[in-house]
């Protein structure tokens, strides 16, 4: 794989094949040198997803990255039939797997520096459809860390961090369609927060953010301060892992390792290009000198 080709297309095609086999047995060795004694319990995948993150995180040094972020997923939540059915099994899958994780992130002595924290599209509503709820706005999230100050409801101030069921009419758009009492921008400010950004270059990641929502506190999520990662090593990438759904068999599911071969393969091609990019520099630095050594002076 290594040979050289005059045709471009064989020459990129065996380039990217010798990526991708770098590509794994660099990852494989990085990851297979943290071990864990935490499993992931029987037919949970979002817990065995979350146990690889783990020995990723563990393997930090190896890929050189100092901020990471990954990003998991379990569908299935749509219940429009049987909501509280679906729900007393699927809420036990997420709790089963939030323990997992931090079980295996104690193992790695990396708690502290990690925030782990839920998003939706959408929530649901209050009201019954019949036998389940339907589609609505405001709703509830996880937030999971070793800086977290948890054991707490944060939410809008102003109505005692909970919705005001008394004045339904304000906060109710019909059904049990609630107005949520945080905006993301608000819920992402803090992370973001944590995770290193300046409240100067806010408005850059959350745009117009400070004309929004400038004149609210922030929901104080990391008490009593945020711990703040080191900065970022350039331009070394960052792994960044996505999910899959919630079907599998407590093994890391298809799409997920997919997606962190992919990513690993193309920080691969990057060294690669870079090695090559600087090869080629050199003979030509040689080149230019060797004019210059031959004028008439």
């Amino acid at each position: 794989m290594d040979a050289q080709y005059r045709n471009l297309f064989e020459q990129t095609y065996a380039s990217s094949t010798r990526d991708a086999v770098d590509a794994y047995y660099d990852f494989s060795t990085a990851i297979g040198s943290v071990t864990l004694t935490t499993a992931a319990p029987t037919g949970n995948s979002l817990a065995a997803n979350l146990v690889t993150i783990a020995r990723i995180i563990g393997a930090q040094s190896q890929f050189a990255a100092k901020r990471q972020i990954f990003f998991v997923q379990l569908g299935g939540w749509d219940h429009h039939d049987e909501v509280i059915a679906h729900q007393q099994t699927m809420l036990a899958t997420v709790s089963q797997a939030l323990a997992t994780f931090w079980a295996a992130l104690g193992e790695t002595k990396m708690q502290d520096k990690v925030t782990l924290f839920t998003a939706s599209d959408f929530g649901r509503t209050l009201t019954s459809n019949g036998n389940g709820s339907d589609h609505a706005w405001g709703g509830n999230h996880l937030v999971l860390g070793g800086a977290v100050g948890g054991g707490k409801v944060y939410g809008n101030r102003d109505q005692n961090y909970y919705p005001d069921l008394r004045n339904l009419a304000q906060i109710d758009t019909g059904q049990g369609r609630l107005i949520p009492g945080v905006a993301v921008d608000e819920y992402a400010r803090d992370l973001l927060t944590w995770f290193g950004v300046k409240a100067s270059d806010l408005d850059y990641v959350l745009p117009a953010f400070s004309d929004r929502f400038g004149g609210r506190p922030e929901l104080g999520l990391f008490t009593p301060a945020p711990i703040t990662p080191p900065p970022p090593v350039t331009p070394t990438p960052t792994p960044t892992p996505a999910g899959g759904s919630s079907s599998g068999g407590g093994v890391m599911d298809g799409m997920f390792a997919g997606s962190l071969g992919l990513l690993y393969l193309l920080h691969k091609r990057r060294q690669r290009l870079a090695a090559k990019s600087a090869a080629a520099k050199v003979p030509a630095e040689k080149q230019a000198r060797a004019g210059e050594s031959g004028k008439v002076r």
